[in-house]
């Protein structure tokens, strides 16, 4: 799995309440990352060397402390896509579309091509009680 041998992963970029696709997004990453026998927190990373950071994209990821995995949401503008990757030096920018990540490749920029956490929270219900679901990140290479 790409977040290495964290135990804790600390979610950061929030979306805010009214924002129900990325309140979807949230929580679809969060069950998976449970099943995963992962703890979630939110808010600011401590940069524990058992600890990942994930950025959900509101805002701007925290330079101080960057995260391992930038996930904007699907609708994020290719040009935004290409900002947020030249900003992040160690990250890796998760896109679901091949052609965002081609977009992401083509300008230097390190991707990785995942579904978007919502579409795996509706396969979780359908099929796996809470907790018992599991991400399957591509390994690194």
């Amino acid at each position: 799995m790409y977040l290495g041998p964290a135990r804790r992963v600390v979610i950061t970029g929030l979306p805010p309440a009214a924002d129900l696709d990325g309140q979807l997004r949230l929580e679809g990453l969060v069950c998976l990352l449970l099943a995963r026998g992962l703890s979630v927190a939110y808010g600011r990373p401590s940069a524990r060397p058992d600890e990942a950071t994930i950025w959900l994209g509101a805002g701007e990821p925290d330079p101080a402390a960057p995260p391992l995995l930038l996930w904007p949401p699907a609708d994020t503008p290719p040009r935004r896509l290409t900002a947020i990757a030249a900003a992040s030096k160690a990250g890796r920018v998760c896109v679901a579309d091949p052609g965002r990540l081609a977009v992401l490749r083509a300008s230097g920029a390190r991707g990785l091509l995942l579904p978007d956490p919502s579409h795996a929270l509706w396969g979780l219900l359908d099929q796996h009680p809470k907790g018992s679901g599991c991400l399957r990140l591509p390994r690194e290479g």
